[in-house]
């Protein structure tokens, strides 16, 4: 009953995620504070499932908000939620729709139609790492990283001079909803002017794509930037409530 409930919830935040960045691009500021920058986090994802017959990555994007807390012990928290990202394998082979129970597609007459498949699953990603800033603003993080998917299927992609067909064949019943990784990563943030931050992460994980398939962990990178939302509106916001303070008190 507890994982109904939290699927639900989590089918119900996918259907919303659009309407979550709207909302942060409108109201980032009032999430700023001094020791809190709120903001979109997007990019490159390059993923791959191990155990499996086909080496090649799945190449997508993704794309979230992030929070970096300050703290006392002279580092950051870097966590947040990519609230639209797809992890995966590219390219997988005959053997690997074979032990998946997936059919290749066929033309009328029985033969093969030539395309790629892919092992896609749509997965809310939350890293959870501790960051530390260097004073030439290069910094590096580790941490945990959870992964819920709530949806996954193999797609069939072909395409021919005058066409592009996709077919897709769901098999959400196959993989595990959670996942556990470890991730860490490097990068370069913008002190001045808006605040843009790159940088690149490497995740491994420790849980099974597959449930009946043992060996079956994602890994892969994460190339972002990083853009903070109503920062300087929230800084200007509390220059003047300072200064109008100063004034009464005077």
């Amino acid at each position: 009953m507890k994982k109904f409930i939290f699927i639900l919830i989590i089918t119900a935040t996918s259907i919303q995620a659009n309407s979550q960045v709207l909302l942060s691009l409108i109201f980032g500021d009032k999430l700023n504070s001094p020791n809190i920058e709120f903001g979109l986090d997007g990019g490159g994802s390059i993923t791959k499932i191990a155990n499996m017959d086909t080496k090649k990555y799945l190449h997508d994007w993704y794309l979230g908000f992030y929070f970096d807390l300050a703290t006392k012990a002279n580092f950051n928290i870097y966590t947040g939620v990519h609230v639209k990202s797809r992890l995966g394998a590219g390219d997988l082979t005959l053997k690997d729709l074979d032990d998946l129970g997936i059919r290749p597609v066929e033309d009328f007459e029985g033969n093969l139609i030539d395309g790629t498949y892919y092992q896609k699953l749509n997965t809310f990603v939350v890293p959870v790492l501790i960051r530390k800033y260097l004073k030439n603003n290069i910094y590096f993080e580790v941490g945990p990283q959870l992964g819920l998917t709530y949806k996954s299927f193999v797609e069939f992609e072909e395409i021919t001079d005058d066409r592009e067909s996709i077919i897709k064949e769901y098999n959400t019943s196959l993989t595990n909803w959670f996942e556990a990784d470890i991730a860490a990563g490097a990068g370069y943030k913008f002190k001045k002017g808006p605040g843009w931050s790159f940088g690149i992460q490497y995740f491994y994980g420790f849980t099974n794509v597959y449930k009946n398939r043992s060996g079956t962990k994602n890994s892969g990178f994460f190339i972002r930037a990083t853009v903070p939302i109503g920062r300087k509106k929230a800084e200007k916001r509390r220059q003047k409530t300072t200064q109008k303070a100063t004034e009464q008190g005077l």
